[in-house]
């Protein structure tokens, strides 16, 4: 699409310019801490597997109860940006909690909510060569 305002293809609707949105517009960061340990599941942010129980990823635990008050809580529909590079995610993955359910997440981790925006495209967005285009 490269700096054109319309894409080639279009739905039926959908006419105006394409319009460009800085991600803070869209989402506000996360800073819920499990302070009163409502939450004990622990999730991980794979770039091959998307936001999956961390004990079902690794076999054992890596949070523990001395810990967990200082993990992220992730709500469903929440994004997670996990900083670690791979071959499956070039700059990071960034993944959508679609367990259903609520967890926590290592202070490692970028936790976002978004807002104003389809989760789904912006999840399909994050997983695009133009996503990973943009930041390399």
């Amino acid at each position: 699409m490269d700096k054109q305002k319309k894409p080639a293809i279009r739905f039926k609707g959908f006419a105006d310019d394409w319009e460009q949105r800085k991600l803070k517009e869209i989402a506000d960061k996360a800073v819920e801490k499990n302070v009163k340990l409502q939450f004990t599941e622990t999730f991980t942010n794979s770039a091959e597997f998307g936001i999956i129980n961390q004990r079902d990823y690794f076999d054992h635990d890596i949070s523990n109860a001395d810990n967990l008050g200082s993990y992220y809580v992730v709500r469903n529909e929440d994004f997670v940006y996990n900083p670690r590079i791979s071959t499956f995610a070039p700059v990071g993955p960034i993944n959508r909690n679609k367990l259903g359910r609520n967890g926590v997440m290592s202070p490692l981790y970028t936790v976002f909510r978004t807002h104003d925006i389809d989760n789904t495209f912006l999840e399909q967005y994050f997983r695009s060569i133009y996503y990973n285009g943009l930041i390399n």
